[in-house]
């Protein structure tokens, strides 16, 4: 979990220095700040804990409103939100189920949602 999190901040890093960014792209600081501490928490009390689950829903609402307001203008961006909540839910859900941020299951679903979240960023930073 910390290499994800250590590969999300070297891509923040990057995409700040973006100068063509979207009017969208501040808020991919703002939703890696939210995976960052949502990650953290899960795997410090685990993902059924309230901290976690408080955390998680936060983060997903603030992912619905950013994708709600910069609607996306290509189709490759149309598509990407859909799979990033997606693999957002399945990784919840397989974690949740599992009990444990630790367990191989959830690690490998963390790793899906990490993968479908980079298409995502891109969208927001180029302004879909």
């Amino acid at each position: 979990m910390k290499t994800a999190s250590l590969a999300l901040l070297v891509l923040s890093l990057s995409f700040s220095a973006v100068s063509l960014a979207g009017p969208c792209a501040p808020a991919v600081d703002d939703i890696i700040g939210l995976r960052d501490v949502r990650i953290e928490l899960c795997q410090i009390n685990g993902p059924n804990h309230p901290d976690c689950l408080a955390q998680e829903a936060y983060e997903f609402d603030f992912v619905a409103s950013v994708i709600q307001q910069c609607p996306a203008n290509t189709p490759e961006c149309q598509r990407a939100p859909h799979a990033y909540v997606a693999a957002w839910g399945r990784r919840h859900d397989t974690c949740h189920n599992a009990g444990s941020s630790n367990d191989p299951a959830c690690v490998s679903a963390q790793g899906i949602e990490d993968a479908r979240f980079y298409p995502f960023a891109v969208c927001l930073l180029n302004g879909w």
